[in-house]
């Protein structure tokens, strides 16, 4: 009798352990289980349902406070979601399969979770269901981490820059839709191929010294010549940094570019005009000036700065508007200013005080200087001697 006393209580304790154990699991991990009899498969509703502790607590209750039922637990559902529980029980039961769905639930201080179901049967000798049994959990954090990148994903996909990201080889893990349309390459072709791809032959070595400084967490903003599908070059300005998770563990190189071939050749062609326009400029007495589109000036003829007696920094810094006649000044500066609003011509007549401490006429012609779209890209023009005009 002692014997069988000493084994019924150590059974016991055995499985009071298992359940303390079972319920800390379930607390740590946000998954209870339930139990349903089926006895009265008329009415569900009516067969007696159990609950674990944990379940108690992701629906919004404290444990042990009140008797698990389907009506507190259809209390807790989201009102648009019972429907679809009820729906996917009757169908677990009717048709002897298990269910499996997701769905809210609003606590009692007006919490809103989203907790995810799963359920099996369990059949009697006889075929016939007697029990259903199920867990859910809490995968709100889940969902809105998901959702968070979704978003994220969905963002970069859309950029019109390539957002590009690569193992520490070089082997593409990620190519947005910016990348496609400034290389080509569709992702289905990109995927796990090496960077190799859209570096240019001749520069070879480049890649291998871009992987390194970047693996060192140097964050480079370089621009870049790549190479597209059909073989031709484009420019990037290239952006680049660590790929770091969650744990701050770095997984990868991340890129942005930006496509930058059209100001690329426009800078290059006002380059050469320039450098031909300023040559031209200094066989002129009066010489020549650029602006940019705002109007700033960015070049006047050496020629001039002497005839007016300033330095090239007293000429950008508007000494040459200093040098205009008083009775001048105001009227020159209204109508440049409409002449950029309106992108007409520049053509005029104006008194300038000259080194030799006398004022000048001057006869100035200018125009804007546009790309094919029409946009401007600065302006140009021509300083005359009016005296010599004569």
């Amino acid at each position: 009798m002692t014997n069988q006393r000493k084994e019924s209580g150590k059974k016991f304790r055995t499985v009071g352990l298992t359940d303390v154990h079972l319920a800390l699991a379930q607390q740590l991990s946000h998954v209870g289980s339930w139990e349903l009899d089926l006895t009265n498969l008329k009415d569900i509703d009516s067969n007696p349902l159990r609950w674990s502790d944990e379940t108690f607590r992701l629906l919004g209750y404290v444990p042990g406070e009140t008797d698990p039922s389907n009506d507190l637990f259809f209390k807790a559902v989201h009102p648009d979601d019972r429907e679809k529980i009820r729906q996917a029980v009757a169908r677990s039961v009717r048709d002897c399969i298990p269910y499996n769905l997701e769905h809210r639930v609003l606590w009692p201080d007006g919490t809103e979770r989203i907790l995810h179901e799963q359920s099996t049967i369990v059949y009697g000798n006889d075929g016939r269901p007697v029990k259903m049994l199920g867990v859910v959990q809490d995968i709100t954090n889940r969902r809105k981490a998901e959702g968070h990148l979704e978003l994220q994903a969905a963002i970069l996909a859309q950029l019109d820059d390539a957002v590009i990201v690569t193992d520490f080889s070089g082997r593409i893990l990620y190519w947005n839709k910016g990348a496609e349309s400034i290389f080509g390459f569709q992702r289905v072709e990109m995927l796990g191929q090496s960077l190799h791809r859209i570096y240019p032959s001749d520069d070879s070595g480049q890649l291998q010294k871009h992987l390194d400084d970047a693996r060192r967490g140097d964050q480079l903003r370089v621009e870049w010549e790549g190479l597209r599908r059909d073989g031709t070059r484009v420019w990037l300005q290239i952006r680049t940094s660590l790929l770091k998770d969650m744990y701050g563990g770095t997984i990868g190189l991340l890129a942005f570019g930006r496509d930058i071939t059209q100001q690329r050749r426009e800078t290059e062609a006002i380059r050469q005009s320039e450098q031909l326009y300023r040559a031209i400029g200094e066989s002129v007495d009066f010489g020549v000036w650029t602006c940019d589109p705002k109007g700033r000036l960015t070049h006047m003829s050496e020629s001039f700065m002497k005839v007016l007696g300033l330095t090239h920094a007293q000429n950008l810094s508007d000494g040459w508007r200093n040098a205009l006649h008083p009775e001048d000044r105001d009227a020159i500066f209204h109508d440049w200013k409409e002449c950029l609003a309106t992108g007409t011509p520049w053509n005029r007549r104006y008194r300038i005080l000259l080194a030799d401490g006398k004022y000048h006429v001057v006869v100035t012609h200018g125009a804007p200087v546009r790309n094919e779209e029409g946009r401007i890209l600065c302006w140009a023009g021509l300083n005359l001697d009016a005296e010599r005009l004569k």
